[in-house]
């Protein structure tokens, strides 16, 4: 490695992070620094005012809502491409099912 180069920053090691026992005995906090625009974060601060609670409580609230609607929308077109790949199996079926009925 060249002079002067250091390693680049892995996930364990990123500049700025700080590891802190948290509440539970299986919960570990890692504190680290994020940028975001003044009129992100005055919007921040105004709701956690009213609510009482910490900055970072309220990120990670917010990161994890974020990425539970990124898995149901990758569930719903995982499902929707299931659906369109048997569609044609599918509506026959139901054809007979409605055929059936009719009958009955």
């Amino acid at each position: 490695m060249p002079l002067g180069r250091a390693d680049p920053p892995t996930q364990e090691t990123v500049p700025g992070d700080r590891e802190r026992a948290a509440e539970g005995p299986d919960r570990l906090v890692r504190s680290t620094i994020i940028t975001l625009s003044q009129e992100l974060l005055r919007e921040i601060n105004r709701r956690i005012d009213a609510k009482g609670r910490s900055r970072s409580d309220f990120i990670e609230e917010a990161v994890r809502a974020f990425l539970a609607g990124a898995d149901r929308a990758a569930l719903q077109v995982r499902e929707a491409t299931l659906l369109r790949k048997h569609a044609a199996a599918l509506n026959a079926e139901m054809a007979d099912v409605l055929e059936y009925q009719v009958l009955s």
